[in-house]
Formats: structure tokens, sequence, C-alpha cells
């Protein structure tokens, strides 16, 4: 089954450093590793797109799936594209995709959801509107 992606639609692009611990074996990026990209990237993400206040909002994944399309080889200059889909009360989400600058080669894409949570108790509290806002208007979502 082939995947498809509009990536005009991503405004956000975070180039990938990949280091040489990040190769298995077969000598591309372990799948394992795309994880840790896309969570560097959705750090930049929310400091670019909201300002997201880390000390006083946390935030958890609720869920996330990722489509494996190509293997990040060697020679590949891998970019992490995000955009928010969805914003809801408590939660929003996220589709993530790993592709290459040089060739455009689709890596894979992702879907994440992210739930806001009080830091003491660990309960899903309200997004605040003033990241709720920014984030909206970042990514035009509706």
């Amino acid at each position: 089954m082939k995947k498809e992606v509009d990536l005009s639609k991503f405004k956000f692009r975070r180039p990938i450093d990949v280091r040489w611990g990040d190769y298995d074996m077969l000598r591309h990026v372990n799948n394992a590793v795309y994880f840790s990209y896309l969570e560097n990237a959705r750090i930049h993400y929310l400091q670019e797109s909201c300002k997201w206040d880390w000390e006083n909002y946390k935030m958890v994944i609720a869920n996330m799936s990722m489509d494996f399309l190509a293997p990040i080889e060697m020679k590949a200059k891998p970019e992490a594209l995000l955009r928010c889909t969805r914003i809801g009360n408590k939660s929003f989400n996220l589709e993530n995709v790993i592709r290459d600058i040089n060739t455009g080669t689709v890596y894979n894409i992702a879907q994440s959801v992210l739930v806001a949570v009080d830091g003491e108790s660990g309960k899903a509290i309200h997004i605040p509107e003033h990241h709720a806002s920014d984030l909206r208007n970042y990514d035009e979502v509706d």
C-alpha cells in the first residue's frame, strides 16, 4: 500500500542530524530511532509554533503510529516535517513526516495524539487557550 502526503501543507521543517550510532547492521537508520528524531523535532515545533510553556504545562503522547515507507541510508539528508491537524479541548494531533531534503524521498508518515496534563497529578487538563490559538494560527487548523 502506497501512502501519500501533501508536503506543501507543512510549514515546520527541521533538518535531522543522523549519528553513526543511529545505523544498524543493515547500514540504514534503525526504525526505533525515527521516534527519537520526531521527538526532537516536536520540541522545536512546539517552541516555534506556540512557544509552549514547559514549566507550567506538561504533555504526554497518548498515541503514536508510524508507517515506514523507505529506509534512511548512509548518504541521506533527512528532515522532519510536522503540522497540527486537530485541536481539541485537552488534546491535539500532529502529522509527522521524515523525508530527504535532496531527493524528496518520504521515509515515514506518522500520526500522534498529545494530551496536556497537570504536572502534579498527571491528569488531563484543557490546552491553554493561548497555546491552542497559536497552534491554530501557525498551521491554519480549523
